[in-house]
C-alpha cells in the first residue's frame, strides 16, 4: 500500500477541484474554478494566489496519485511448486529440451 506524501491541505485541495471539474451536472474549466476556490480563500502552497495553471496541476498530479494509491493489487502470491529431480537430465527431459545439445549428459558411460 501506498503512504501518503500529500499534507492534508493538499488533499482538501485536490478534493475540491476534483469535485468542481466533475461535477455531474456542471463541470467548470480551471479558470473558474480558481476564481471560485480564490473567494473561498484558498491559495496555492506556496500561499500565492490560485491560478488556473494551478488548478490545472493540482487535478493532473492528484488524479495520478489517487488512481495510483486507489488501484487493486496487481501481484497475486500463490503457494510454490518445488519439484526433486534425481538428476539434470531428468529436469531436462521434463522441460522436453532435445539432449543432443549436451553430449555428456543422460549417457551412462
Amino acid at each position: 500500500m501506498w503512504e501518503s506524501n500529500y499534507s492534508p491541505y493538499q488533499v482538501e485541495l485536490f478534493e475540491k477541484v476534483r469535485g468542481l471539474k466533475e461535477d455531474f451536472l456542471t463541470p467548470l474549466g480551471y479558470r473558474k474554478i480558481s476564481k471560485t476556490l480564490s473567494e473561498r480563500g484558498y491559495r496555492s502552497m506556496e500561499g500565492k494566489k490560485l491560478l488556473p495553471t494551478h488548478v490545472f496541476s493540482i487535478y493532473k498530479k492528484g488524479k495520478i496519485r489517487w488512481e495510483r494509491v486507489n488501484r487493486p493489487d496487481m501481484v497475486t502470491v500463490s503457494t510454490p511448486q518445488v519439484d526433486v529431480f534425481k538428476s539434470f537430465s531428468d529436469l531436462l527431459k521434463m522441460y522436453e529440451v532435445n539432449l543432443s545439445f549436451f553430449p555428456n549428459i543422460g549417457s551412462k558411460d
